[in-house]
């Protein structure tokens, strides 16, 4: 939650922008939300997919701890992402 001295900064930041540049208030304000759950989502895929670059990168120079620290972070990500979404990964 926001302290009253912080809403009323936005606010003030919020009031520039629209005297400033009303069309990009205006299109912020019509801006879709992406759900929370989507956005977790998506930036565990890209950490799985990080870890598993890794792992390939590791395996070609043949560092195991870039294995190590690859197959940690991927296998990790997914199964955060496996746990997020429950028994199947395509199901919200």
């Amino acid at each position: 939650m926001l302290k009253r001295y912080e809403r009323r900064r936005l606010r003030e930041i919020e009031l520039w922008f629209e005297a400033n540049d009303p069309g990009l208030a205006a299109f912020v304000r019509a801006a879709p939300a992406v759900p929370a759950k989507d956005r977790e989502a998506r930036s565990l895929t890209s950490a799985g997919l990080v870890g598993a670059l890794f792992v390939m990168i590791g395996g070609v120079l043949a560092v195991p701890v870039l294995v190590f620290i690859g197959s940690a972070l991927g296998i990790g990500a997914f199964c955060w992402l496996y746990w997020l979404f429950g028994k199947t990964p395509g199901s919200r």
